[in-house]
């Protein structure tokens, strides 16, 4: 049928899958530690509602340097307007995103052709940024801002009416710079204007004004990263982005290159057979000679190379700092699909690839029942304590605990034993609770705590004066 070639069913389509559960218990205790994070920080804009300023509540609860905070700051605002629910960031999220899909099919259709665009969106969008296009995490989120970006710069390109080559220039430098302060990897997505800067029918002067919209764009996020985030980190602010210089970050990388790798031949594309299929489009362009698609294929990926290197071992442990390299993967094998001549293979390789997608990410849409203890959490803490009083937490580096406590606090690196001038030092005396995971084995010296709850999940000491 005619409507199963439209791409327009096909984004509408997962996006009704990836809105199944999405108002469920927060996924957040089940997933990355950023959601919470993203969402902590969306809550703190209530007491200060200064974008300049997010804060989070781990060492007593202060502001934090990281990236620009526009989608918690959409969250909060969400939140202002219908009330706080906890899966307004997800929502959020999930509209971005999928409207950052269709972006990407008209970029791909402009730059190569409507085939090739039709097919990598569909792998697109079953890729990681099924699974994390529903999450409370600003990656996806910048990526569609991003392209965005990049679909003005090349309606900048098409235009000859005067003001609109303005409007549209404006409007790329504004997604391009929103885009990468979000999430400074974005910048890898500028490999697609690659295509226009390559290509010797533009006119020099149109290809200077896409160049003075990167400059600035890229300026305007530079000041986020290299200026505003030492300022906050100077006054105290908490630190979150932790770079290496490039030696260092080599070094790091050698270490993991067996997972570095698996970020490339699974996790991007969530499949096997996605992954082949990308195999065969790079191998294909090659055989074909199609150099400008290499061209901007390898330089990306050089591009990204430096990323990989600064961002180190949590490359390694977090699958999710693939994703601005992935629509360069899913351009390749939608290169690879509209190559092929017999209909047949076609759709059975795009039903294969789509299919073992969804099957691997399955998991992504509920919570794994191990991890619902945690969302008694805030209930128990609110019999003993008020919404103002700190906590301390054995969790560990991870915040989903004291997100989902909704408390200020500090954080304990999953100790074996604690004593109370210990927890005096790191707070300076500010906290009521001492609360223990039982999943976390942490003795403590009784006769400086009261036990005031126990269960099989947690226990409350409050100190001894």
């Amino acid at each position: 049928m005619k409507i199963f070639s439209s791409i327009y069913f096909w984004i509408f389509f997962f996006l009704i899958i990836r809105l199944y559960g999405i108002t469920n218990p927060p996924l957040e205790i089940s997933h990355n530690w950023r959601q919470s994070l993203t969402t902590m920080v969306a809550r703190n804009f209530e007491e200060n509602p200064s974008i300049m300023h997010p804060a989070v509540d781990m060492d007593g609860g202060k502001e934090v340097a990281l990236e620009f905070p526009l989608f918690s700051y959409l969250v909060f605002l969400f939140n202002k307007i219908f009330g706080f629910t906890h899966w307004h960031g997800r929502l959020v999220n999930l509209l971005f995103t999928s409207v950052g899909m269709y972006f990407f099919y008209r970029i791909i259709k402009r730059v190569i052709s409507e085939s090739t665009a039709f097919y990598a969106t569909i792998i697109l969008c079953v890729s990681i940024f099924f699974a994390f296009g529903r999450k409370t995490m600003p990656d996806t989120f910048s990526a569609s801002l991003t392209l965005a970006g990049i679909l003005c710069a090349l309606e900048y390109i098409k235009t000859e009416i005067r003001y609109k080559r303005i409007l549209l220039l404006g409007l790329t430098i504004l997604f391009l710079a929103l885009g990468l302060l979000c999430k400074i990897p974005s910048i890898t997505l500028l490999g697609f204007l690659l295509f226009p800067l390559l290509d010797k029918k533009i006119e020099i002067k149109i290809k200077a004004g896409i160049l003075l919209a990167i400059i600035i764009s890229l300026n305007i996020a530079f000041w986020w990263y290299d200026s505003w985030n030492p300022l906050l980190l100077k006054n105290g602010a908490y630190r979150i982005i932790f770079p290496l210089d490039f030696f260092d970050g080599f070094a790091a990388f050698t270490k993991h290159i067996p997972g570095m790798l698996e970020k490339f031949y699974f996790s991007a594309l969530s499949g096997y057979v996605a992954f082949v299929i990308f195999l065969y489009g790079c191998i294909w362009a090659f055989i074909k000679k199609e150099n400008k698609l290499l061209g901007v294929f390898t330089i990306t990926l050089m591009l990204f190379f430096v990323f990989i290197i600064k961002a180190s071992s949590f490359f390694y442990f977090h699958n999710y700092y693939i994703i601005p390299f992935v629509p360069f993967m899913t351009m390749m094998a939608g290169f690879a699909i509209s190559s092929i001549k017999k209909t047949l293979l076609k759709k059975s390789l795009i039903i294969l690839a789509v299919a073992e997608a969804l099957l691997n990410q399955q998991h992504d849409l509920r919570i794994p029942p191990k991890m619902i203890y945690k969302l008694s959490l805030e209930k128990i803490i609110n019999r003993y304590s008020s919404q103002d009083d700190k906590i301390i937490l054995n969790t560990g580096p991870n915040i989903q605990q004291l997100y989902l406590a909704n408390r200020k606090g500090w954080l304990l690196d999953e100790p074996a034993f604690v004593q109370k001038s210990f927890l005096d030092s790191i707070s300076s005396n500010q906290y009521s609770l001492l609360v223990l995971d039982r999943k976390t084995n942490t003795a403590f010296q009784s006769a400086e705590f009261k036990t005031i709850y126990s269960d099989e999940n947690y226990l409350l000491l409050k100190p001894l004066k």
